[in-house]
């Protein structure tokens, strides 16, 4: 057993006169025509108040009259001497951490957070190896395009954090890199949007290196980052002479292939790319029933429309 001075956040006048005073008595009681030792500890408080107590053994009496002289210690003095049965280098890290978590939450909340959510990785890799893993796994599954993106977006977090390992990736880091992020100019923060974006890719991969077939990190440190709102805006419509002049500089390229395929997307308002309603339309199996070609009618599922809040517009002609 050690006893070891522990600061206090407040300095109070340390006062002999108000200390209580404690002895050990021993006394021989008589009751009922019997005749016993007896051990009592007797003093007074701080207060001027008697105290009084018996015990049945002599240790015990010693024990509660050095836990009161501590008590009464503790509040006179900066430091507070403490009975426990670890060593100074046990004490050391519990008075480091109750100094890292600042004024944020207490001890315990944190370290009921760590025994519920941590969970020691099966494999200890760093970003630049879990990014490997996880952009060959995605080879085939996603166009190369998003492959690509997703490839960027996880080499400027792995440059930000240094390529740490995957499981010391906080939820404060990737904050952090994204509030990083910069427009062109290079000075002013980049678009919420653009916020949403990198959030999403580094959604993607941690969610992948979370799951339990991986469990190279225990939870996903995006998770709880909030998206940005953007808002909606409208779309912009082209003037009569601006859609007049891209269709015929449409028309004049390469023999006009692209012709049909422009005049589908700005007059019929079907959009273009990968999960554009063109697309969709082009590889579907029954496209001849969806693209009636006598009476002049685009058929439009609403499984097939992009984004079924912005699309108002049908195409007849």
């Amino acid at each position: 057993m050690h006893i070891y001075a522990l600061a206090s956040t407040q300095r109070k006048r340390y006062d002999l006169r108000n200390m209580p005073r404690f002895q050990i008595v021993r006394r021989i009681v008589r009751d009922h025509g019997y005749q016993y030792e007896a051990i009592w500890v007797e003093g007074r408080g701080s207060d001027g108040e008697r105290i009084r107590k018996r015990f049945r053994t002599e240790e015990a009496a010693r024990t509660w009259k050095g836990l009161r002289e501590i008590e009464a210690l503790n509040e006179h003095s900066e430091f507070h001497p403490v009975v426990t049965k670890l060593t100074e280098s046990r004490l050391q890290k519990p008075r480091n951490a109750f100094r890292r978590r600042g004024t944020r939450y207490s001890l315990t909340s944190a370290i009921e957070f760590f025994l519920k959510h941590y969970c020691e990785p099966d494999v200890v890799l760093s970003l630049e190896e879990a990014a490997e893993e996880f952009l060959k796994a995605k080879a085939g599954q996603i166009r190369d395009r998003s492959r690509l993106q997703l490839k960027s977006t996880i080499t400027q977090f792995k440059e930000f954090s240094e390529n740490c390992h995957i499981h010391e990736v906080t939820q404060q880091m990737v904050e952090h890199f994204l509030r990083s992020l910069r427009a062109k100019d290079g000075n002013t923060p980049a678009a919420k949007q653009t916020w949403n974006n990198y959030r999403a890719d580094l959604h993607n991969f941690f969610a992948w290196c979370a799951n339990p077939q991986r469990r190279w990190i225990s939870i996903n440190p995006a998770s709880d980052i909030p998206k940005q709102k953007t808002g909606r805006d409208i779309p912009q419509a082209l003037s009569v002479g601006e859609a007049r002049e891209l269709m015929g500089y449409v028309a004049g390229y390469k023999g006009g292939f692209l012709t049909k395929y422009f005049a589908l997307a700005l007059f019929a308002g079907l959009r273009t790319g990968g999960g554009g309603e063109l697309r969709k339309l082009a590889r579907h199996a029954d496209r001849s029933k969806l693209i009636d070609l006598n009476n002049g009618v685009i058929h439009v599922r609403p499984e097939d429309i992009q984004n079924p809040r912005l699309q108002t517009n049908h195409s007849q002609g």
